[in-house]
């Protein structure tokens, strides 16, 4: 379960369209906002931030933030991306890494 709190008139995501690639299959939600999206990889248990900048201020509009753990107090800045998809994208890369790194004896 997740909370969903997009507003219509403020909403800066380009297309609601554009949070559907953050697949439930994969991903768990926690929060939708109009700015950012939270959410938690099933994978790795790893937790997630997209945060969309104005676009005219930053080439690549997307932040990336990430924490390992719930107790973890604070994400930290991982990437910058140029929209959702690659985002999505460089966060299953990372879960890739994370796990083969964790199959090493």
């Amino acid at each position: 379960m997740y909370q969903y709190d997009l507003r219509e008139n403020n909403c800066q995501w380009k297309d609601h369209q554009e949070l559907q690639s953050i697949s439930q299959e994969y991903f768990e939600l926690i929060r939708i906002t109009d700015k950012y999206c939270e959410f938690q990889s099933k994978n790795t248990k790893h937790y997630w931030i997209l945060l969309i900048q104005e676009l005219e201020q930053k080439k690549r509009p997307i932040h990336i933030y990430h924490k390992h753990s719930l107790k973890q107090p604070y994400y930290h800045k991982h990437w910058e991306a140029y929209n959702i998809k690659q985002a999505i994208k460089s966060i299953k890369n990372h879960d890739k890494y994370v796990l083969k790194f964790n199959r090493l004896p």
